[in-house]
């Protein structure tokens, strides 16, 4: 692991602080178009005073709409011949 649960913390590390950092870091993955599902202490580790979330298996991430139009090739197909 890259640090400890934030839950064996043992109140080493201001509890304001972490809110801010957690809100601030799912506000960023959710700009990014990703749903974060599942924030709870046991999914948030803690590397000095670094804040680390992990566990995206509940994680949801949306189709994406074509940035243009999509053509199939169907007109540009040959009639004739195997390719």
């Amino acid at each position: 692991w890259v640090g400890k649960f934030l839950s064996s913390s043992n109140g080493r590390i201001d509890k304001f602080v972490v809110i801010i950092s957690i809100s601030k870091t799912i506000t960023a993955i959710y700009r990014f178009g990703v749903f974060y599902g599942d924030a709870k202490t046991r999914n948030i580790l803690v590397n000095g005073q670094h804040l680390i979330i992990v566990n995206f298996k509940k994680t949801i991430i949306p189709d994406r709409a074509p940035l243009g139009s999509i053509f199939t090739n169907a007109k540009f197909k040959r009639k004739y011949g195997p390719f």
